[in-house]
């Protein structure tokens, strides 16, 4: 490509040999020499539709064969499928970012004897969220195969209950059966006790791991579910500390909590006056139960449901094992009582308050309510786009709000979801998202450099909030302005096709609810209805979604169909405006027809919903155009809004770990 005084400088990469294909970390190669066109294609057809993968469609010259030889001043250029691409633009000595994905096809065509071009084409994340199902296997084993775990069971064969890191594999008494799984996105079983009884028919027994006369563990951990189980003992400890030992239980009480309780009276300087959980779990849901001897602190700490509770009257010696003999030198889960026990894990004298956390975190994802941006953070956990750690969600391939993240933060997402009750392994990633995004009635989708967002229903597009932007994002047919579009491609468009005077939104519990426009609206447009359904928790969100949407479309709304700005424009000043927008950006639109009335001038605020970028090396331009949609209404109510963004190498932190993830 020949530099045109009116082009932006072009930038074309391939990242030939990936190690994570969708990281926004790669080896790049510049092929932009070899660019002869291409077109970006982004967005959604109407507001209330799923923003759909972006795509890529570009020409190469392959006459040198650059792209067959397979060498490159020693490095490979043999293009392919599968391979990451992104394309950036510097204007002004500004850089900006157009796309970023991953190529799905290469065609060649030989033009004559001389010229071969290749066509490619390339779609960006949403795509590959799509296609990736929310079955991980390796996620949980994660964090429960570290260097402070000693034991991890998860798979009954037969009445054998298998070790799957060291050599101390244990068995099962009595009637059981294999069922689901506490882990929504694993296809691994749990251990089935209900047919036993209180006659020690039936309970889970592990090894206890010795070293002469001293036990050595230092933490278990398990997950547990049960309807009704109060008053029953889940696991029988002997518990030591500087020779001194107590008989505990970890128990149900009669509240339907957690509670460590004395089964015998200490003898003095031994002081423990028990532990009490306020984690009600009796209630037939999963919860996940451990007593360790923290690492850091030496403190008896239980957790439930990442929530810690410390005995802070007694310093346990680390080193010294606390954690022996139930049942004939092993640990006896769930005797008597009718529960299932799954994910059991024996820890060393090196084990955290943070590891359980890290588990808990683990296991609880898609399962508890939690708002929009929670959902979406979770299921790309799962999806392999980020991680856990220090007790909390983290996510290094993506940043939100260029800062940590907090979950439950009603800025993030200010409508919840159901959590899920069923395995999700035959879901995709984006089906989990959409999900999300459907009940927050928001947005979800990747920026043109690579990052993903979601827009919640508030719509803050610009860090300028609502008020009325200025500059690049002041759109007008008067040429004597900085940023005039060609006025043969304004499209505007009147009609009531999506002018629904009442809006009939049901809860996941509850009755719909129902919002209807004035009476005066409805003799005007008629009766007509639109009905969705919600993962919505309450009533209330469900209403209030009503409400958004019977705002929204209360009356006929204008949408500009094709809007189009042109690097020819004077020589080129229109490239910073053309260049710098995105989805969901928000612009002012202006159209001054002549001798038109006041009334009759456009000037109104709209959101691009469809982002189209066409570039040609020859004979030189390139051209920016948009669909828009009215600008959505902010509500006297609502706070000042704020966007949930995910971009790259921040943290998605847990401040409360008592809240789902």
């Amino acid at each position: 490509m020949t530099q045109i005084a009116s082009l932006p400088a072009v930038k074309v990469e391939v990242a030939f040999t990936p190690t994570d294909l969708l990281s926004l970390t790669q080896t790049w190669t510049d092929i932009s020499l070899y660019v002869r066109d291409f077109g970006t294609h982004g967005g959604r057809q109407h507001y209330l539709d799923r923003i759909e993968a972006s795509t890529l469609s570009m020409t190469l010259d392959n006459r040198t064969g650059f792209f067959m030889n397979g060498t490159e001043n020693g490095t490979g250029a043999i293009i392919g499928t599968r391979l990451p691409i992104r394309v950036t633009a510097t204007w002004a000595s500004v850089p900006y970012t157009i796309f970023w994905g991953v190529i799905d096809t290469i065609d060649t065509s030989l033009q004559d004897a001389l010229n071969s071009d290749l066509y490619l084409s390339a779609s960006d994340s949403l795509k590959y969220l799509s296609l990736r199902y929310l079955y991980n296997k390796t996620l949980y084993a994660t964090y429960a195969n570290v260097s402070s775990a000693r034991s991890w069971y998860n798979t009954a064969n037969r009445n054998t209950y298998v070790d799957n890191i060291g050599a101390y594999n244990g068995f099962i008494v009595g009637p059981y059966a294999s069922t689901e799984g506490v882990l929504l996105y694993d296809k691994t079983t749990s251990v089935d006790l209900t047919n036993g009884s209180t006659d020690n028919t039936a309970l889970v027994q592990i090894p206890v791991a010795t070293s002469g006369s001293l036990a050595l563990d230092l933490g278990v951990e398990f997950w547990v579910i049960g309807q009704g189980i109060t008053t029953g003992t889940l696991l029988p400890i002997n518990l030591s500390s500087t020779g001194f030992s107590l008989n505990v239980s970890i128990n149900v009480d009669n509240s339907g909590r957690i509670a460590v309780a004395s089964q015998s009276s200490p003898p003095a300087p031994f002081a423990f006056s028990g532990l009490q959980s306020n984690v009600v779990v009796n209630d037939g849901l999963w919860h996940h139960v451990a007593l360790i001897v923290d690492h850091t602190t030496h403190y008896l700490t239980l957790i439930v449901d990442g929530v810690a509770v410390a005995d802070t009257s007694q310093t346990y010696v680390t080193g010294y094992g606390f954690l022996s003999a139930g049942v004939i030198g092993n640990y006896g889960f769930c005797d008597g009582v009718p529960c299932y026990i799954d994910q059991v894990v024996i820890s060393n004298s090196s084990v955290t308050t943070t590891d359980v956390q890290n588990r808990y975190a683990a296991g609880s994802l898609l399962r508890e309510d939690a708002n929009a941006a929670d959902r979406i953070a979770q299921a790309l956990v799962i999806g392999g786009r980020g991680t856990i750690a220090s007790g909390a969600v983290s996510v290094p391939n993506y940043l939100v709000n260029g800062s940590t993240y907090t979950p439950g933060a009603t800025s993030n997402g200010t409508i919840y979801c159901q959590g899920t009750l069923a395995p999700v392994t035959t879901s995709s990633v984006l089906d989990s998202i959409f999900e999300a995004v459907d009940t927050e009635i928001g947005v979800f989708f990747q920026s043109d450099d690579g990052n993903l967002n979601f827009h919640t229903r508030a719509y803050l597009y610009r860090a300028a909030g609502n008020t009325t932007p200025t500059g690049a994002y002041v759109w007008t047919d008067d040429d004597t302005s900085t940023y005039h579009y060609e006025a043969p491609s304004f499209q505007l468009t009147r009609d009531d096709v999506d002018t629904w005077t009442t809006v009939i939104v049901s809860p996941t519990n509850g009755t719909p609810q129902i919002y209807t426009a004035s009476d005066a609206n409805q003799a005007r447009w008629g009766q007509s209805t639109l009905t969705k359904s919600s993962t919505a928790t309450t009533i209330e969100a469900a209403y209030q979604t009503a409400l958004y949407l019977g705002k929204v479309f209360a009356t006929p709304l204008a949408r500009v169909n094709v809007l189009k700005l042109k690097s020819e424009t004077d020589n080129g000043s229109n490239l910073d405006a053309m260049l710098g927008v995105n989805l969901q950006d928000r612009i002012t639109v202006k159209r001054t027809p002549i001798n038109a009335s006041a009334a009759g001038i456009t000037n109104t605020d709209m959101s691009i919903e469809s982002l189209n970028h066409e570039f040609a090396a020859e004979p030189g331009f390139w051209h920016t155009s948009v669909t828009l949609d009215p600008y959505p209404i902010r509500f006297s109510t609502q706070s000042s809004p704020t966007y949930f963004l995910i971009a790259d190498n921040a943290t998605y932190g847990k401040s409360d770990l008592d809240v789902a993830l």
